[in-house]
């Protein structure tokens, strides 16, 4: 029996000791109809078009969810209901997240199990001592918990989404008027240092010399940072076309400069079918993925593209054997305007998020002691999470 202390969320339903040893009592005779549970919660779906929707796979994907529902479905007579429990059920609840499955369709699908949990209850022969109204009593209380935290990841989700859409919108606000009263000012001065180095040519001092490149090179990044969050303002709705995702990423490859002795090689992966995505919008998430990958690596070094792409979704990661990325910084990475780079704009991966995120998909990072990898996923058929709206960018 776990002796692990109970959260808040855990006293409020009373999941007790005593649920916990009537779950773990009821595991052996309810496994057994555990496989009929799933067979019929997925006929269920298929009667239901909106819920059907979600699966994007076919046959073959249907088959796949009833066997990993009834893994899912007998991990709720494993107690205890601790921290690693808990993490498992938040991944469920990222993964129907990330497949489009919505909250209201969540909370409807698992009132179909609770019925058919409490059905399979009834059918069973009870173990000495328990009976039917506190072994259903302890069930829905687990159930309870379960649905509970696969929302969370819901509710996590919509926190962060909309903290980025209102930093967005902030940014919009002032981009406008940014881009009018510094394009101006930024010229005159780009038009005035090229004026001096032409008057003064071999007569200037390097000391001198040395301030005007520096000159250049700030008006370079601030029109640069200009332009990135204009770019950025004007993410839309991605226009979705079949794409051969090899020759798409050979020719993405092509077009972004890298030294001598950085090697760049692209590797697709088990399944590689043809995709279905925005050309130009990903396109410039994932030059800029490689762009910067090569600037981590400096003069040497490797980059891997890795790609698949099946019925559901494409796969698209970049990987480099550079120094990596400290975990402070790597909490970082996709806020606007933040960059470790002297010359950079820290609008970059910014950008690239706002792009997946628009096809329904993810950008992650992954850093290891030695390099890091950036994994695109982009889902053919989802509608994107929002963006900001056009309205915002007028002048």
């Amino acid at each position: 029996m776990s002796a692990a202390p109970r959260n808040a969320y855990q006293r409020i339903l009373e999941l007790t000791p005593r649920v916990e040893e009537i779950m773990g009592r009821l595991k052996e005779p309810m496994d057994a109809e555990l496989p009929t549970i799933a067979d019929r919660f997925y006929l269920r779906i298929e009667r239901h078009p909106e819920a059907l929707a979600v699966f994007r796979g076919g046959r073959e994907q249907l088959v796949r969810q009833r066997i990993a529902l009834a893994g899912w479905l007998s991990e709720l007579f494993v107690p205890p209901y601790d921290e690693s429990y808990t993490e498992k059920r938040i991944r469920v609840g990222i993964v129907h997240l990330n497949s489009g499955v919505d909250e209201h369709l969540m909370i409807g699908a698992m009132n179909w199990l609770r019925e058919e949990l409490i059905g399979a209850l009834r059918r069973i022969t009870l173990p000495e001592g328990l009976h039917f109204g506190e072994t259903a009593a302890a069930l829905q209380k687990v159930l309870d918990f379960d649905l509970g935290i696969i929302l969370s990841s819901y509710w996590t989700d919509l926190r962060s989404r909309t903290r980025n859409i209102d930093r967005l919108a902030l940014i919009g606000q002032f981009s406008a008027a940014i881009n009018h009263e510094l394009r101006n000012p930024l010229g005159v001065i780009g038009t005035s240092t090229y004026l001096l180095k032409s008057k003064l040519a071999a007569d200037a001092s390097e000391d001198v010399k040395n301030h005007l490149a520096k000159i250049e090179r700030s008006v370079a990044r601030a029109n640069a940072i200009v332009s990135g969050l204009m770019r950025l303002l004007k993410v839309e709705e991605p226009a979705r076309d079949s794409v051969d995702l090899e020759s798409f990423l050979e020719s993405v490859i092509e077009e972004v400069p890298h030294p001598p002795g950085v090697t760049i090689e692209l590797i697709p992966g088990a399944v590689t079918g043809r995709a279905a995505f925005d050309q130009d919008q990903v396109r410039q998430a994932v030059s800029n993925l490689i762009r910067n990958a090569t600037e981590a690596l400096g003069e040497q070094g490797r980059i891997e593209v890795r790609f698949a792409s099946d019925s559901i979704a494409t796969s698209i990661s970049v990987s480099d054997n550079g120094p990596g990325i400290p975990q402070a910084t790597l909490n970082r990475i996709f806020e606007p305007l933040f960059t470790t780079k002297s010359f950079g704009t820290g609008l970059g991966l910014t950008l690239s998020k706002a792009i997946v995120e628009a096809h329904g998909g993810e950008l992650k990072a992954r850093c290891g002691r030695v390099g890091c990898t950036f994994e695109i996923r982009l889902p053919h058929f989802l509608i994107g999470r929002p963006t900001i709206p056009r309205t915002q960018t007028s002048s």
